[in-house]
């Protein structure tokens, strides 16, 4: 017997969440078996049903998968209200980790001997990232037209065209796809048609960063990992905010923190403005799904009819986003991979190790599904015995 929604407190949602937020390690699926065993298991607040609507309508929209679990969650027990309050308590303690470790990476990274123990942390990252190219690849590269998306999206990101770009045009293919038999040629008009403008000169300013990682919250569909590469364009390759070795330290940090990976946003804004600029970011990345998904909670009934010529639509165009975050994905671990001092150094055996460590970090995710946190807390340890 399900407990009756009007006995749930908000206190209750909120120390419940934050409980989550705190120990939730271990990625989305480790997060998401944390959630059922505390609110299914124990507290019997929802049943597997709600839990898997959560799943579906999380995955339908863009942002981190585990946080729109958490916004469906917690509207549907108590509200608007229990919808901002879960997914703030959830997202919180890996916020206020991010900041502190931020804080001593910037400030003290040379007293502190994060930077010489972080560079043996970036060949995991690589592995981490082939791992997670390679599983997306499996879900959804089921034909000839995924691959070709998926290839048409590693090759424009390779050349820097701006990501927002690829998703519009990768979504209408999936949409003209779906749709070829009920849509003419002729009669196709593109819905939005977004050019390839130069990129403005480096943004500082809270509006800017706000804006940046709100456009970057509305694009990534794919979970966590999809907002990698995504932010490593904007923030590295266009702007040059971070250099490519504190991204590939930020990207460590968020996996060693409590929380979605998408939390490098807090990283970021932090290196950028401060923690107001951190606090910003963060909500810019966050609140584009927390908007989507409170409009689709009221017309979810509609737009869930399989006859439904939206819903054909909207399926189209997410069939032809998911290939495309592979290629994105793709792109981001050669990118990262190639740069000078990462995988290759000066030092043959300094290489070689480092070559070894993304290897077997990648035989572990595949093989023996090792979590990624703690591959990461491995290359840390093995970093500091190699430097020290």
């Amino acid at each position: 017997m399900i407990e009756s929604k009007s006995n749930i407190r908000i206190k209750d949602l909120i120390f419940t969440f934050l409980k989550i937020g705190t120990i939730g390690f271990g990625g989305g699926v480790g997060m998401l078996a944390l959630i059922r065993k505390i609110l299914i298991t124990e507290k019997r607040w929802i049943d597997d049903d709600e839990l898997a609507t959560a799943i579906a309508l999380g995955q339908m929209i863009p942002g981190p998968f585990v946080p729109n679990y958490v916004e469906y969650i917690g509207f549907r027990l108590r509200g608007i209200k229990g919808m901002i309050a879960s997914v703030v308590a959830f997202l919180a303690p890996g916020v206020i980790a991010i900041l502190i470790l931020s804080f001593i990476y910037f400030r003290t990274q040379k007293v502190l001997m994060l930077t010489d123990i972080f560079t043996w942390i970036q060949p995991v990252i690589i592995g981490i990232l082939a791992w997670a190219s390679l599983d997306m690849a499996k879900l959804y590269l089921k034909d000839i037209m995924g691959f070709s998306i998926a290839g048409l999206a590693l090759i424009a990101s390779i050349f820097r065209i701006e990501p927002i770009v690829i998703i519009f045009i990768c979504g209408a293919i999936g949409i003209i796809v779906a749709n070829r038999k009920k849509i003419g040629f002729f009669n196709f008009i593109p819905v939005l048609l977004i050019g390839n403008t130069p990129v403005q000169s480096l943004l500082k300013n809270i509006s800017d960063l706000f804006s940046i990682f709100f456009k970057i919250g509305i694009v990534i569909f794919g979970g966590g990992f999809a907002a990698i590469p995504f932010i490593s364009q904007e923030v590295v390759t266009l702007r040059h905010w971070l250099t490519n070795q504190e991204f590939l330290t930020g990207i460590a940090l968020s996996q060693i923190t409590p929380g979605p990976v998408a939390i490098l946003a807090t990283f970021v804004g932090f290196k950028v403005a401060g923690v107001i600029g951190a606090l910003i970011a963060t909500i810019g990345i966050f609140l584009p799904s927390f908007i989507i998904l409170f409009i689709i909670l009221h017309i979810y009934q509609y737009i869930n009819k399989k006859n439904s010529r939206v819903s054909n639509y909207i399926q189209g165009f997410l069939s032809g986003i998911k290939p495309a975050i592979v290629g994105f994905l793709v792109s981001a671990t050669i990118i990262l991979a190639s740069n000078h001092g990462v995988l290759i150094t000066n030092l043959f055996s300094v290489s070689l190790i480092r070559i070894l460590f993304m290897i077997v970090s990648f035989i572990l995710l595949i093989r023996f599904k090792v979590s990624p946190v703690w591959l990461i807390l491995g290359g840390a340890g093995l970093g500091f015995i190699c430097c020290y």
